[in-house]
């Protein structure tokens, strides 16, 4: 999960994977045949544009699982609340995360986990979009997008996990 993000895409390339099963879990050399097998992850033929033709590649069979696979290993760093919020500030790489359509997933994960692990909601991390875009009157556009990740977050979450305070608040706010 977190080589794929790091390379800045959902699959990799059946040799990629190798590489890294080898280097990271030598220890177990038939790990990747068995999550291939098992159906954790899927292969199939994708165009290699670097080499020009097409290649095997490997990713998540069930997207929502390997989403909430790579948001634990993003937010895996930090332990604490105080330790999280800098971490989605302006131009950090999990505030960037917003800047692609193909890391909606992700987001809408991140929104279950932050609450679960930190007590905190997506719309308090993400408070600096909400505020800038005030300025420039546009600020629909990532609201209702926050918005969004937060109430699809409340489906997903452990009940103990939604704060009434901080609903009733957002729901409510003009924001």
């Amino acid at each position: 999960a977190a080589l794929c993000f790091e390379k800045g895409k959902r699959i990799l390339f059946l040799q990629e994977a190798v590489e890294f099963f080898d280097k990271e879990f030598s220890r177990f050399p038939n790990l990747l045949h068995d999550l291939i097998q098992e159906n954790v992850l899927t292969k199939n033929m994708n165009y290699n544009s670097v080499r020009d033709k097409h290649e095997e590649t490997i990713y998540f069979a069930y997207e929502r699982f390997g989403d909430f696979y790579i948001a634990e290993e993003l937010l895996k760093p930090y332990k604490s609340k105080e330790q999280i919020v800098p971490a989605f500030e302006k131009n950090t790489p999990l505030a960037i995360l917003f800047d692609k359509y193909y890391n909606n997933g992700i987001i809408e994960a991140i929104a279950v986990l932050l609450p679960e692990k930190y007590e905190i909601e997506i719309f308090e991390v993400f408070n600096w979009m909400i505020d800038e875009e005030k300025q420039l009157d546009t600020y629909r556009n990532h609201t209702h997008m926050i918005s969004n990740y937060f109430l699809k977050s409340l489906t997903w979450r452990a009940i103990d996990s939604i704060n009434s305070e901080k609903l009733n608040y957002w729901l409510s706010s003009d924001d």
